[in-house]
């Protein structure tokens, strides 16, 4: 039986910074794909759901707040896991707040290394697949 890779939309309006961490996740073994924002995140989404959405907050057109709204408002995509990667204050109550709107985790780019980045993106899945296994 053949395991699919999992696939990871990396959504950044920088485009070096998310083609750094395409090319770092790509080493570990998954597929990875970029949006540049908001509007392409949707539309790529419409085409081929993600295993993990890997979501900047601060991006024109539609930033991550409005992104992460609306795909859990949406019954087709409210189960994607999001995982916000942001220079946005790592105040806990900014924190929470994107927390409750349902990501999974919130990591502080300035403070995140693109190794911590990857490792919590294994971990994500490593923790998924238990929980799967457990439930069969």
């Amino acid at each position: 039986m053949t395991v699919s890779k999992k696939y990871i939309l990396v959504v950044d309006d920088d485009p070096l910074l998310a083609e750094l961490y395409c090319k770092k996740l790509a080493l570990k073994n998954f597929d990875v794909a970029i949006a540049n924002d908001g509007i392409e995140t949707l539309a790529k989404i419409s085409v081929r759901h993600p295993d993990l959405v890997i979501l900047d907050i601060n991006m024109p057109k539609k930033n991550g707040v409005e992104t992460i709204k609306e795909l859990k408002s949406n019954d087709a995509t409210k189960n994607i896991p999001v995982l916000i990667n942001s220079n946005m204050n790592d105040d806990p109550k900014d924190v929470e707040a994107v927390k409750r709107l349902g990501a999974i985790d919130c990591l502080v780019k300035a403070n995140t290394s693109i190794g911590q980045l990857c490792q919590t993106v294994e971990n994500f899945f490593t923790t998924a697949n238990n929980l799967t296994s457990s439930i069969n």
